[in-house]
């Protein structure tokens, strides 16, 4: 398995995407990268996947020097995706077909995906099982990773 890295933020060097305090405490949200293997239709993908972690307090304070842009998150773990018919966010977009730009649905219903940091290395993806989908011709929404 490939290892999580950290990504380049353009306003910082040092791949810290930001940094703020509320209520007195301090953050950091940091993006990462994967290459992960996946399993669609009987064949084998490599599949970019992205996600931010935040880090707060005495998390920030020990990780902030250890973040380098395109180096290993100092802490293993993988990133996984979770799927679900709801949205994990408010105004969350659907997945779409990254090649027809047409909704993808599942039961008729719209699929939303999450893509988040775990250190259990046994975690795995909870996906929705597609065995019944239909694409419809709605407004395009954001593209799923390729």
């Amino acid at each position: 398995m490939e290892k999580v890295i950290v990504q380049a933020n353009h306003s910082e060097g040092n791949g810290m995407l930001k940094e703020w305090t509320k209520d007195g405490k301090n953050y950091g949200s940091v993006r990462v990268e994967q290459a992960a293997l996946s399993s669609e239709n009987g064949f084998i993908n490599i599949r970019n996947r992205s996600t931010f972690i935040t880090l707060e307090g005495k998390s920030l304070d020990l990780l902030r020097s250890r973040l380098v842009a395109g180096q290993p998150f100092p802490l293993e773990g993988k990133i996984v995706r979770e799927e679900s018919f709801t949205p994990f966010y408010e105004g969350q977009p659907h997945k779409i077909n990254p090649q027809t730009k047409e909704d993808i649905l599942v039961d008729n219903q719209k699929v939303y995906f999450y893509d988040k940091f775990v250190t259990n290395m046994n975690a795995s993806d909870s996906l929705i099982s597609a065995n019944n989908v239909a694409v419809s011709e709605n407004a395009p929404s954001v593209e799923e990773e390729a």
